[in-house]
C-alpha cells in the first residue's frame, strides 16, 4: 500500500477519504489517473467492500478531490506526494522566497537544467502550491496564499531596473524627471518611461508637476517597506 494512505489531509470528508484510499491504491500500480477509467475501479472495489456510494456519489466525490487538488488529471501523482521530491521542494521554496519569480530567475536561483524547472513547476501549479500569471510578457510564480496583485508588485520591485530608479530618486529626494533619470542611469527614456509607469500603477511613486516638468519622488514610507529588497 502507498505511503501517501498515511497522510490524508483532515480538509476530507469521511467518504472523500474512502475514495481517496482506493485512488491510491489504483495509483500505486503505476497508472495514471483518468476519471473514466477509475470510476469503473472504484465501483468493483466498492462492491466488493460492500460500501454504499453509487456511481454519482462516486463521481461527485471524485470532482470534490479534483476541486481540492488532491488529485490531478493525467498524473502519477497525489498533492501528498508533491513536496517529498527534493527538487521540487527546493523550486517551490525558492519560490516562496522570490514571489512574482519568471522562469530564468527561478533556472538562475535553482541552479536546475531547464526541463527539470518546467516540469516540477508544472506539478506545484497543477496540485496549487503555486500560482502563474502572464505579466510584462513573463509568466511569473508565487505562492496560491498572495493575490495576483502583490505578485505583480514583487516582480516589479525585483527588477534590476525597477532598484537602481529606486535608489537614485532615494538620493536624490528633491525630485527627479524622466530625463534626469535616464541620463543619470543610462537607460533609454522610453525604458524609464515604462518602469516609471509600472512604478505609478503599485503606488510606488509620488509626481508633481513642477514648472512644466514632472518629478518623481519615493515616499519615505514606501522606501522603508522596500529596504528588504535591497
Amino acid at each position: 500500500m502507498c505511503d501517501s494512505i498515511l497522510s490524508i489531509p483532515s480538509n476530507l470528508s469521511e467518504q472523500e477519504e474512502v475514495v481517496l484510499n482506493v485512488i491510491l491504491e489504483y495509483m500505486d500500480k503505476n497508472r495514471f489517473f483518468d476519471t473514466k477509467k477509475i470510476l469503473s475501479y472504484i465501483h468493483s472495489k466498492f462492491k466488493l467492500m460492500s460500501v454504499d456510494i453509487n456511481n454519482t456519489g462516486i463521481f461527485k466525490h471524485l470532482q470534490s478531490l479534483i476541486d481540492k487538488r488532491m488529485i490531478v488529471e493525467g498524473s502519477k501523482l497525489i498533492r501528498n506526494d508533491i513536496l517529498k521530491n527534493q527538487k521540487r521542494n527546493y523550486i517551490y521554496e525558492f519560490v516562496m522566497k522570490h514571489p512574482g519569480s519568471y522562469f530564468l530567475k527561478i533556472l538562475e536561483g535553482t541552479g536546475f537544467p531547464n526541463h527539470v524547472v518546467t516540469w516540477h513547476l508544472k506539478s506545484l501549479v497543477e496540485f496549487g502550491f503555486l500560482k502563474k500569471v502572464t505579466f510584462d510578457n513573463h509568466e511569473i510564480y508565487f505562492s496560491s496564499t498572495i493575490s495576483i496583485k502583490n505578485a505583480k508588485l514583487m516582480y516589479v520591485i525585483r527588477k534590476k531596473r525597477t532598484k537602481k530608479i529606486i535608489q537614485y530618486l532615494n538620493e536624490n529626494d528633491h525630485g527627479v524627471s524622466k530625463t534626469e533619470l535616464a541620463n543619470a542611469l543610462q537607460m533609454h527614456i522610453n525604458t524609464v518611461s515604462k518602469y516609471i509607469d509600472l512604478m505609478e500603477k503599485f503606488n510606488l511613486l509620488t509626481k508633481i508637476l513642477d514648472k512644466q516638468k514632472t518629478l518623481y519622488f519615493i515616499e519615505q514610507q514606501v522606501s522603508s517597506s522596500l529596504s528588504d529588497f535591497f
